[in-house]
C-alpha cells in the first residue's frame, strides 16, 4: 500500500464497518465489529490493465453550475472533450495526450485551456499512474513567457517575477499545474484497500479566491457496487471543515470588496463552504476505471456554484 493515510487516532465506524485501533501505520493493525469479534481484512488491489494498449480514449463531460438557495438551476454550462492517450512509437515507456472534439481527434476541442491545447508527454510507472510529464520544459517555457508579458505590463513586480520563474523550474510544479484532473484520474491505481476500513485522505483542493492549493483532511473508502463482484467503487470526500471556513469567508469578503467600483452596498457574506468529492468506478476484470467522477462546489451563504467532470472509458485497444 502506497498513498492512504491510516487513520490517525482512534475511529468508530458504523456496524458495517471496523474500528481500526492503532496510531501508527506500521503497528500490526487490528479491527473489530460492533460486538467486539475480531474481522479480517477484505483487501482489493487496484492494478491497472492499461498497459497492454496502445490507444485509450476517455470520453470527459464537463458540467458547470450556479443553483439559488431553492437549489434551483441559474445557469448551466455543457461541454464534451475527448481526451486520447496514444503509446509513442519513437519513445520507449512514454504516451502522448491529446485533447479533441471526437473520438477520432480529427476535430478541434471546445473551452479548452492553453495547456490542453498542447501535446502532453507522459509516462507510467508499474503500478499504473503518473510518474512524470516527459516534456515539462515545454511547459515551463510557456508559463515563463506569459509570466514576461505581465512583468512587462507591469502586471507583477520583478520580485515576484523572479519567484514564479523560480517555482516553475521545477518538474513537480509544472506537473501538477498541467496535469489537474488528470493525474487523480490514474491515482488510485496500485492503492490496496481493505473494504472494512475508510482511510483518511489529504487532497489538494483549489482555493477559489486564491488559486492556492488547500489542503484538506477527508474520507477515502472502497466498495463493492450493489449487485456486482466485479465492480469496485472507490469514493473520497474532502469538505472545509472549521480551520479552512473562517479563511475562506475572509478570502471571499475580500474579493467582493475589491471587485466592487461602486458605491452600491453589496450583500453580507456570513458563510463560504467548500467540497471536493471523488468516485471511481474499477472494473476488476478489465483492470481499469470505467467510469470516474470529480465535483467540487463552492457555498456562499446558499448559493453554489459547482464544477462537475465526468470521465468515460470510450475505447481501449
Amino acid at each position: 500500500m502506497r498513498k492512504l493515510i491510516i487513520i490517525a487516532s482512534l475511529f468508530s465506524f458504523s456496524s458495517s464497518f471496523a474500528q481500526l485501533i492503532t496510531n501508527k501505520p506500521e503497528t500490526q493493525v487490528q479491527m473489530l465489529d460492533s460486538n467486539g469479534n475480531v474481522v479480517s481484512p477484505k483487501l482489493e488491489i487496484i492494478t491497472s490493465g492499461l498497459s497492454q494498449y496502445k490507444n485509450i480514449i476517455y470520453q470527459r463531460i464537463t458540467q458547470q453550475y450556479i443553483t439559488n438557495e431553492n437549489q434551483f438551476f441559474l445557469d448551466v454550462k455543457l461541454d464534451t472533450t475527448y481526451i486520447i492517450i496514444k503509446k509513442s512509437p519513437k519513445i520507449k515507456d512514454v504516451y502522448s495526450i491529446g485533447f479533441f472534439g471526437d473520438d477520432k481527434g480529427k476535430k478541434s476541442a471546445k473551452n479548452i485551456s492553453s495547456v490542453e491545447k498542447k501535446e502532453w508527454l507522459i509516462k507510467f510507472n508499474a503500478q499504473g499512474e503518473i510518474d512524470s510529464l516527459y516534456n515539462w520544459k515545454e511547459f515551463r517555457d510557456m508559463f515563463v513567457s506569459a509570466l514576461s508579458v505581465q512583468a512587462r505590463e507591469n502586471l507583477i513586480n520583478s520580485s515576484l517575477f523572479a519567484e514564479r520563474k523560480t517555482q516553475f523550474n521545477n518538474h513537480d510544479e509544472v506537473q501538477k499545474l498541467v496535469l489537474g484532473d488528470i493525474h487523480y484520474l490514474f491515482l488510485p491505481y496500485g492503492d490496496t484497500f481493505d473494504l472494512n476500513v475508510k482511510y483518511l485522505r489529504l487532497k489538494q483542493v483549489k482555493d477559489p479566491f486564491t488559486q492556492e492549493d488547500l489542503e484538506i483532511l477527508g474520507d477515502y473508502y472502497a466498495e463493492y457496487k450493489e449487485g456486482s463482484s466485479n465492480t469496485v467503487n472507490i469514493l473520497a470526500h474532502n469538505q472545509a471543515g472549521p480551520d479552512e471556513k473562517p479563511l475562506l469567508l475572509q478570502e471571499c469578503q475580500e474579493y467582493l470588496r475589491s471587485r466592487n467600483n461602486t458605491n452600491e452596498p453589496t450583500s453580507e457574506v456570513t458563510s463560504v463552504g467548500l467540497n471536493s468529492e471523488q468516485e471511481y468506478r474499477y472494473n476488476k476484470l478489465k483492470k481499469a476505471f470505467m467510469w470516474v467522477t470529480f465535483s467540487d462546489v463552492i457555498t456562499i451563504n446558499l448559493q453554489s456554484r459547482g464544477n462537475l467532470r465526468t470521465y468515460r472509458l470510450w475505447d481501449a485497444n
